[in-house]
Formats: structure tokens, C-alpha cells, sequence
């Protein structure tokens, strides 16, 4: 699952995101640069590790999200719920 978020401000939008991956249940940032988050979060049911990935593309304005799972076909929608999760709070808190 991904998805682009389009932000007005991409440096203090990807600080936000940053924040609100690292208070985010059951997840982990295992890789962080000024553009780039790789976070690995456990699934609250089973407790499979998901990959989430966040980049700030500064040419186009966006925040690209992705969520995916490493182990099996289907996730439950896990993965989407995962990032439309993450777009609300980015853009409510």
C-alpha cells in the first residue's frame, strides 16, 4: 500500500511525520535520514513485522508513504488502516 500526501511545508510535515511514526504502537524506526524513515512495525494480531517507509520527495511537495507486509498474501487491511492512520494524524494533529 502507498500513497502520496501532498504538504505545504515538507521539512516541518516530514518532523511531524517523524514524530508521529516514532509515538506509533508496536512500531520502531530502524533507519532515519533528513528525506527518508524505515520503520518496522508489529501487527497487533500474530505480531508479523510490517515494513513502513516514508520519503520526502521536495520536488514535488509530498510525503510518499508505503506499508507492506513481508510474510504472507493478504494482511487483513492492515496495511492501509496503517497508513490512513497516519495521513489523519498528519494532517489533524
Amino acid at each position: 500500500m502507498r500513497e502520496d500526501f501532498k504538504v505545504n511545508d515538507l521539512e516541518n510535515a516530514f518532523k511531524k511525520a517523524t514524530k508521529i511514526v516514532s509515538e506509533t504502537a508496536r512500531t520502531k524506526i530502524v533507519e532515519k535520514t533528513d528525506s527518508f524513515i524505515h520503520a518496522e512495525a508489529k501487527t497487533k494480531w500474530r505480531r508479523y513485522t510490517d515494513d513502513l517507509l516514508l520519503k520526502a520527495i521536495p520536488e514535488k511537495g509530498i510525503i510518499q508513504v508505503r506499508s507492506e507486509s513481508r510474510v504472507g498474501i493478504g494482511d487483513n487491511g492492515v496495511n492501509q488502516k496503517r497508513v490512513d492512520d497516519f495521513a489523519y494524524r498528519l494532517m489533524t494533529e
